[in-house]
């Protein structure tokens, strides 16, 4: 049985369905038109993590919210604030182009490479959400070093991410259990597997000790897990 989103309008998620969903995996218009619809199902308490860090952010948030997608994290971060400022950052011109909607006074969009783009402004917040999984993995120690030089002294990092396990038998019990999740929200054997081909070589997931030491070794003073669902898991790190 699929799960009421709670929005009548969104368009179903039916990319992989006949073989003719994006191979290999790429955010491009067909993905960003069903978007809202394929997080809420493949992605566990999606809302509810945006939830959590729009509530952990410090008070009159500076926020650049790197690798945006329809900018989500806008309706959360208003729930919470009355006054903040936010920058979404997406390499995906259909994503942004679809962002751009929510526009406002404090609220922009930009098309970018969240690689390749440098902090001008002196944000207070960085969101990295399920973002640096899609990044080469050379390149993750290298954006996040970045990203801390961005932040001012108390400034917070939040990565949300899904991650591998070391140990096999635990990898596939979570693995299990994630297409069970998926499988419950409506989605076919045939659709989770498709899905999974188109994103091999694409999100390419590295451990939780990874992100957890090299945050701490980045100079983070506080490094916690805010979030964990298996092999999702959302880290706050504070400066």
């Amino acid at each position: 049985m699929v799960r009421d989103t709670g929005c009548a309008h969104v368009a179903k998620d039916t990319l992989f369905q006949h073989n003719n969903g994006p191979q290999p995996f790429t955010f491009n218009e067909s993905v960003a038109t069903v978007f809202d619809d394929m997080v809420t199902r493949s992605v566990p308490h999606y809302a509810q993590t945006l939830h959590q860090i729009a509530h952990l952010m410090p008070k009159n948030p500076y926020i650049y919210d790197l690798g945006c997608s329809l900018g989500a994290l806008v309706g959360a971060v208003s729930q919470q604030h009355a006054q903040f400022q936010y920058v979404g950052i997406d390499k995906s011109p259909h994503m942004i182009a679809r962002a751009k909607r929510l526009e406002s006074p404090q609220v922009r969009f930009y098309e970018g490479d969240i690689c390749d783009f440098r902090i001008h402004d002196a944000p207070t917040v960085i969101v990295c959400h399920l973002v640096l999984q899609f990044i080469p993995t050379a390149d993750r120690t290298v954006a996040m070093q970045h990203y801390a030089n961005g932040l001012p002294q108390g400034g917070r990092l939040f990565i949300v991410e899904k991650v591998r396990q070391i140990n096999a038998e635990l990898q596939a019990a979570y693995t299990h259990d994630y297409h069970a999740f998926k499988a419950s929200n409506g989605y076919t054997p045939h659709e989770i597997q498709q899905k999974d081909r188109a994103l091999a070589n694409v999100l390419c997931p590295q451990t939780l000790p990874f992100y957890m030491n090299t945050l701490q070794d980045l100079g983070f003073q506080t490094v916690d897990i805010f979030f964990k669902w298996y092999n999702f898991v959302g880290i706050v790190a504070i400066k």
